[in-house]
């Protein structure tokens, strides 16, 4: 290609057509030579994982791990503003990364299931969220529930709008999604510092980002 040639710039729309990097194709072939289950589950699973494959590709993700024999379990990083608040500190604090466990499972292609039951907060600890469950296990809860055959991806991009604060459930009252009432009155209280940051969770193409600024 042509290095003055603008790289294509995708969607989530876009996911199945964006080329897989070689360590990509390599780890969705040894998936599928390992995945258990009727065959249904395994092509959802399959699709599951090159849209997060792809996904990582094009935007504020990188994969840690994954795991697809019997449900589909990923380990994330994601470049992403989270609120803190740490036993010490008077007030929330702004970490910039993130690491999510997400577990798939065949369940979700069955009926719909709980809004908790996809996303677990792995780092940092403390999460001071309206729409995150305090303790050792840090859930977050994405909607009341989730409808059948809710996708992966969407569950991906769900997380960062949530924890960036670009799209959360402030009202205690709202049984779609608050975990943490304290958190909740909180950001009541301080709207004007919401969303914690307005950048889009796709980002440019490698080699087509822009210089300077900050992620």
């Amino acid at each position: 290609m042509n290095p003055t040639t603008p790289l294509p710039r995708y969607g989530l729309s876009d996911l199945p057509r964006v080329p897989l990097l070689p360590v990509h194709e390599s780890a969705l072939q040894q998936a599928r030579e390992r995945m258990l289950g009727p065959g249904f589950w395994r092509a959802a699973k399959l699709s599951a994982m090159r849209e997060v494959l792809a996904l990582a590709q094009i935007s504020r993700l990188e994969l840690i791990g994954i795991d697809p024999t019997t449900e589909l379990r990923v380990l994330v990083r994601m470049r992403c503003c989270v609120p803190c608040l740490p036993p010490a500190a008077p007030e929330p604090v702004i970490e910039r990364t993130v690491e999510l466990s997400l577990r798939y499972g065949e369940e979700i292609l069955r009926g719909p299931q709980p809004g908790y039951s996809i996303v677990e907060i792995l780092k940092p600890l403390h999460v001071h969220h309206p729409n995150v469950s305090q303790g050792p296990a840090q859930r977050l809860c994405l909607a009341a529930s989730l409808p059948r055959g809710y996708p992966l991806r969407e569950a991906i991009v769900a997380s960062y709008a949530a924890l960036t604060l670009q799209s959360v459930t402030v009202d205690e009252r709202d049984p779609a999604g608050v975990m943490s009432p304290a958190a909740a009155r909180f950001w009541q209280q301080h709207m004007d510092r919401i969303p914690l940051s307005r950048e889009p969770f796709l980002a440019p193409p490698v080699g087509d980002a822009p210089t300077g600024g900050s992620a």
